[in-house]
């Protein structure tokens, strides 16, 4: 298994204690990697081209894109923290947890600041901001 990585060093990124656990499981890293394009046929994957040129053998791929908030499409329409992501809850100084700086809108999952960046949270979070839309929605005069 080949875990391929866009840095120069994987550790600037991950604790030790991931790092251990691939070579626990003798996962070769290859750094200053980028995927540009990938092969195959059927809906099967075979290969992938990197960006020096480089063609290596794949059957399966993960993709993690970062943890980049890209909210810069939303202006100044909600606060921000310092690296763009969405402030919520007290920081944002609103009544509820996923509440932003405007009543009635929500952040949830990785865009938000202080998340914790995994799967299972963000579902979660929407799935408590439903139920805060509704709440909200029930005190709204028809």
């Amino acid at each position: 298994m080949t875990l391929l990585h866009r840095r120069a060093d994987l550790r600037e990124t991950m604790s030790d204690y991931l790092l251990s656990e691939l070579d626990r499981y003798g996962v070769a890293v290859r750094d200053r990697s980028e995927v540009v394009e990938l092969h195959g046929s059927g809906g099967e994957l075979e290969a992938v081209t990197l960006k020096d040129g480089a063609r290596l053998r794949f059957g399966f791929m993960f993709c993690f894109l970062g943890a980049s908030p890209c909210t810069d499409w939303i202006g100044d329409v909600v606060a921000r923290d310092e690296h763009g992501f969405i402030l919520t809850g007290a920081n944002a100084g609103a009544a509820g947890p996923l509440e932003t700086s405007v009543p009635g809108i929500y952040a949830a999952g990785d865009v938000r600041a202080g998340s914790t960046k995994r799967c299972a949270t963000a579902v979660g979070e929407g799935a408590a901001v439903v139920g805060f839309i509704h709440e909200r929605l029930a005190s709204v005069p028809a």
